[in-house]
């Protein structure tokens, strides 16, 4: 059993990738892992959020999580190294779950206020045609509980 462990031991050690320390990253992954990281929190602290404080905590988040969907896809095609290249990949992919979640809780919600449509809808506008499709989205969901008070 011992030796079997061994072998064991010995064949996964021998199998493992290195792990690219600190040191080693250029400044820009540093910069784009230190922000999925910041984006894997976001998203967390969304999904645990009360239903009572979603409307001012949407508030803030959607127009900024927009915005940064927005650089990510006019960065989509820039020369960059592979790791940046996923890293940007993943990143969207994070601001689209926070995009997505956001919106399955203000559907799921009737009662929820929309004070967040007035920046939404500076949206509209954007170059990009997933922000502009987001945003509409995003919209569509809340103007069905739209008061002269809201809008």
């Amino acid at each position: 059993m011992a030796s079997n462990d061994a072998t064991l031991s010995a064949t996964t050690n021998s199998s493992k990738v290195p792990e690219e320390s600190p040191k080693s990253l250029l400044p820009v992954e540093s910069m784009l892992e230190n922000e999925l990281a910041s984006l894997v929190r976001v998203r967390n602290r969304l999904a645990l959020a009360n239903d009572s404080n979603l409307p001012q905590i949407l508030t803030g988040l959607l127009p900024r999580v927009l915005v940064k969907l927005e650089a990510t896809y006019q960065l989509r095609n820039t020369k960059e190294n592979e790791k940046c290249r996923l890293l940007r990949s993943q990143i969207r992919g994070h601001l689209m779950g926070i995009l997505m979640h956001a919106l399955e809780r203000i559907r799921g919600n009737a009662d929820m206020a929309v004070p967040w449509m007035s920046p939404i809808a500076v949206s509209l506008e954007s170059d990009c045609r997933v922000v502009r499709m987001i945003a509409l989205s995003l919209l569509q969901a809340a103007i069905a509980r739209c008061t002269p008070k809201t809008t």
